[in-house]
C-alpha cells in the first residue's frame, strides 16, 4: 500500500503583500520580527493539511514519538490511531497529570526523561507567572530558557537521553515525530539530522520558539529551513505551531 509522504516544497512568498513581509522581516529589531512572523504564517497555511494526513495515515505497525508530550493530548491523538508511541516528558507534574489521564497502554509507552543530543542530568525551570499554579505553568518547562521569567525557586533536574541513540537502540522504521521542547529543538534537530538514523525517519514536525530570542534563534529558523528543503526524506516542517496551538 503507498503511504502518504508530504513534500517538502521550496517556501517563497508569493504576491505584493507576501513580498513586502519578506523584505520587512530584514528591518533590524521588533519591527523586522514581526514581519518575519506574519510572513511564517502565510507559508504555514501551505502545509496546514500535512499533520493531518500523516495522522490519518497511521495504523498498527506505525511508530510515532512525542517529545514534550505535558498532558498527553497529542501523544492520545496519535495512539488512538493503532499506532505505537513513544511520549517523553520530563516535569514531574504534566508527567504525572499524563499518567492520570491517558494511562500506559498497550501502544502506548510513557518516559519521563528529556530528549536531548547528548546524555546527562539537566536543569529544567518552568515560568515565573504568579497566575498560574504549577501545573499551568509546566507547560513552558524548559532545558535551555533563562533570565528574570524563569521561576528557579522551583527548578528541578531532569535525566536527558541522548535521542539519535534511543531511536538507534529502538530500531524501528519511525513514522512521525512531533517535537514541543520550549526551545531546545535547535540542539535536537542538529543531532537527529546529521545522524544515520533520520534516514528511518518519515516524518518530524516541530514548535520552534523564537519569541524566546528571536535574535539567535531566527537566523537558525532560516538556514534550518534552507537545509530541509534540499531533503528528501524526513519531511521537516518548522511550522507546526502556527496550526495546532
Amino acid at each position: 500500500m503507498t503511504r502518504f509522504q508530504p513534500i517538502i516544497r521550496k517556501q517563497v512568498p508569493i504576491g505584493a503583500f507576501e513580498n513586502l513581509l519578506y523584505w520587512g522581516q530584514k528591518i533590524p529589531g521588533l519591527a523586522g520580527y514581526l514581519f518575519y512572523r506574519q510572513l511564517k504564517k502565510k507559508f504555514a497555511t501551505r502545509s496546514a493539511s500535512a499533520w493531518q494526513k500523516v495522522v490519518n495515515d497511521l495504523g498498527k505497525g506505525d511508530v510515532c514519538i512525542d517529545l514534550g508530550a505535558n498532558v498527553g493530548n497529542k501523544t492520545l491523538q496519535l495512539a488512538q490511531t493503532g499506532a505505537e508511541v513513544f511520549a517523553f516528558e520530563p516535569d514531574p507534574i504534566a508527567f504525572a497529570r499524563m499518567v492520570t489521564s491517558i494511562g500506559i497502554g498497550k501502544n502506548i509507552t510513557l518516559i519521563q526523561k528529556a530528549a536531548w543530543h547528548e546524555a546527562g542530568d539537566l536543569l529544567m525551570t518552568r515560568p515565573k507567572r504568579s497566575d498560574f499554579d504549577l501545573e499551568e505553568a509546566s507547560g513552558g518547562s524548559s532545558l535551555v530558557r533563562g533570565g528574570r521569567s524563569r521561576d528557579y525557586s522551583n527548578a528541578f533536574l531532569v535525566e536527558a537521553v541522548d535521542f539519535p541513540n534511543f531511536l538507534e537502540g529502538l530500531d524501528r522504521h519511525i513514522r512521525l515525530i512531533k517535537i514541543d521542547i520550549e526551545g531546545a529543538e535547535w540542539q535536537v534537530l542538529d543531532a537527529l539530522l546529521a545522524h544515520p538514523v533520520a534516514r528511518r525517519i518519515d516524518c518530524i514536525f516541530v514548535e520552534t520558539h523564537e519569541w524566546v530570542n528571536n535574535r539567535s534563534f531566527v537566523p537558525e529558523v532560516l538556514e534550518l529551513q534552507r537545509q530541509v528543503e534540499t531533503m528528501r526524506r524526513p519531511y521537516v516542517s518548522l511550522f507546526w505551531n502556527h496550526l495546532h496551538n
